[in-house]
This record gives structure tokens, sequence and C-alpha cells, in this order.
């Protein structure tokens, strides 16, 4: 599922997670989470 969208970001994942998908970054608050929300928003041109 993450694989088909346009930016995967994983927010608070168990370490078993982090460990199978290490192209996401990881994000452990909503500051951190915006910040590569609005990233991927203007590399999307939006």
């Amino acid at each position: 599922m993450l694989a088909a969208s346009n930016a995967g970001i994983l927010i608070n994942p168990p370490s078993n997670v982090v460990e199978e998908f290490p192209q996401y970054p990881v994000v452990n608050d909503y500051e951190q989470l915006l910040a590569h929300i609005e990233a991927a928003a203007s590399a999307m041109g939006e």
C-alpha cells in the first residue's frame, strides 16, 4: 500500500516495521510528520 503512494511516512512505528521498510522516513511526533507532508506536497508541485 505504501509503495503505491506518492510518498510514504512511518509515524511512531514498531522496530520490525522500520526494519522491513527502511526506504520510508520515520517520524515520532506531529511536527515532524507535518514537515514531511509539506516536503512531499512541495515535491509534487502542490
